[in-house]
């Protein structure tokens, strides 16, 4: 049984879970992460306004260490976990996605393998395998929905450290991690603040990317698992990515490498950038419009990327914006 009598300040670690029309995963995920080792913790499970039967299976769980967040409409989950880290004591915040499912011991190996990190922690996640046997490592090394990046992500992708990071069989350093199962310090988060205007892609290199300027270090530890289900999180049908998960794709991999890119880097980015593009057009032609919708979101937003770049960089670490959709793609959000 939780000990819920133990006030906040002896939790260790927070845990966030955010849903959208997962109703499936649910029950797994939640009954996983209340039968955990550790039984002081807080679990705050947030649904961002789904419209299947996903509130009606939140509400069956009672349990002191849970609090249901629901939304009206579906606001993605990078405001919520702003909106929730802002106000945690713990010192530890755990991410996890909907589809994922951790085995008993997870919280407790995660933190204790994070306090022996004598660097300057900033987050660490587990080898991730696959939801369904024969529970094969997710490698996570391109677009899930778009298989023909993964060759571009190879050749082109600046931030070798992250490339085939599951095929490695001890604790490495990383320059990235991945958002649907990592655990975070709360500190560092507060100070940098996901950009909220990323709604719900690639956020982790953003916000990982700053955190390293700032000295944060980004682990990967091989000896901790957790089951993932590719597709829930990216709304993929067969492989299809939706309408707004292709503008997503196209609009923040150009706003998140002009926004955090040093000249460097510069040509090498838009290179990669290029040919995602083209990439996109080619693999999912019936979603030109939204690619194309993309890009020219993107350019609406240099004068912003600029604006962004020239902060003083104090200034910058708390400056945070507001989402909001093109007009004419707003109804893609249920």
């Amino acid at each position: 049984m939780p000990d819920c009598t133990n006030t906040t300040s002896s939790k260790k670690v927070s845990v966030i879970v955010v849903n959208y029309n997962a109703a499936e995963f649910i029950e797994p995920n939640i009954r996983s992460l209340l039968n955990q080792t550790i039984r002081n913790f807080d679990l705050y499970f947030a649904d961002s306004g789904s419209n299947d039967e996903s509130p009606q299976i939140i509400s069956k769980f009672k349990d002191c260490r849970l609090s249901v967040l629901l939304f009206k409409r579906n606001i993605g989950p990078v405001t919520i976990w702003n909106r929730i880290i802002q106000k945690l004591k713990t010192k530890y915040v755990m991410l996890l996605n909907v589809s994922t499912v951790v085995p008993p011991d997870f919280l407790e190996k995660m933190i204790l393998a994070a306090e022996r990190i004598d660097r300057k922690f900033g987050g660490a996640t587990p080898k991730v395998l696959d939801y369904h046997p024969p529970y094969k490592p997710h490698l996570m090394v391109s677009n899930v929905h778009n298989p023909a990046l993964s060759i571009l992500n190879l050749l082109l992708n600046p931030f070798k450290r992250t490339i085939g990071w599951q095929l490695k069989d001890k604790i490495c350093e990383m320059d990235c991690f991945w958002g649907g199962c990592v655990l975070l310090t709360t500190d560092m988060i507060k100070k940098l603040k996901f950009d909220n205007l990323l709604f719900n892609y690639i956020e982790e290199l953003d916000i990982a990317t700053r955190a390293k300027k700032l000295g944060y270090e980004f682990y990967y530890f091989p000896f901790i698992w957790a089951t993932y289900s590719v597709g829930v999180a990216t709304k993929t049908t067969k492989g299809y990515p939706t309408p707004l998960r292709k503008y997503l794709t196209i609009r923040n991999n150009i706003y998140v490498s002009l926004k955090n890119t040093n000249i460097c880097q510069l040509p090498l980015w838009l290179t990669r950038i290029l040919l995602i593009i083209i990439g996109s057009m080619i693999v999912h032609p019936k979603l030109m419009r939204y690619t194309l919708a993309g890009v020219v979101s993107a350019i609406k937003l240099l004068p912003l990327i600029y604006f962004v770049r020239t902060l003083d960089s104090e200034y910058y670490r708390h400056f945070n914006f507001s989402w909001e959709l093109d007009s004419y793609l707003k109804p893609l959000v249920p």
